[in-house]
């Protein structure tokens, strides 16, 4: 999509309500320049909520996110997981205080624990602001990142990522006898 309109605010706000535990890459923390200023004396406090709601689960997703769902009795199928995110900067303190629950009420917080939200894992790459870069071959190139995390994520063992590797390597032989490619290199 086009530049400024708002795509990598909505990625950080769902790294943010999921957490740094969450993150295969570099984490996202808050500083009081993200809380909303009329202007730089306003010294009100305010507060970032953040509510991330999964559909479409399953007997198995239901199970495993249990303290996240909000079970729709009369159609369990139609029940969601629903993740709750509150920020906000007390005065004199450093940092925000920050809740997470799960489910949809907002007077009980039942707090969701770690290990669902480490389930929660996302891969995060960041904008792609100079292509030629991002996308040369090797270690920190996105693709690779991507590779890396999926084979990590499935408990792919060597032999997969072997396989991986040599799969590009011979699409790249391959795109390398290309005359547009030779025209350009």
């Amino acid at each position: 999509g086009r530049n400024n309109v708002g795509k990598s605010n909505l990625l950080d706000a769902i790294r943010l309500a999921i957490g740094p535990t969450s993150a295969r890459s570099e984490s996202f923390w808050l500083s009081k320049d993200d809380f909303h200023r009329t202007s730089p004396t306003d010294a009100t406090g305010r507060k970032i909520t953040i509510k991330l709601i999964f559909e479409g689960l399953g007997d198995k997703e239901r199970s495993k996110y249990y303290e996240m769902v909000d079970f729709d009795l009369s159609d369990i199928s139609k029940s969601k997981a629903v993740l709750n995110y509150e920020a906000t900067w007390p005065k004199g303190k450093r940092t925000p205080k920050v809740d997470r629950w799960g489910g949809n009420s907002a007077s009980e917080r039942p707090q969701v624990p770690p290990a669902l939200l480490e389930a929660l894992s996302v891969t995060y790459l960041p904008p792609l602001r100079d292509a030629t870069l991002a996308l040369a071959p090797g270690v920190k190139s996105k693709l690779a990142i991507l590779l890396k995390d999926l084979i990590e994520r499935k408990g792919a063992g060597a032999n997969d990522g072997q396989m991986i590797t040599s799969i590009f390597a011979h699409a790249n032989t391959k795109l390398e006898e290309q005359q547009v490619i030779k025209d350009v290199t």
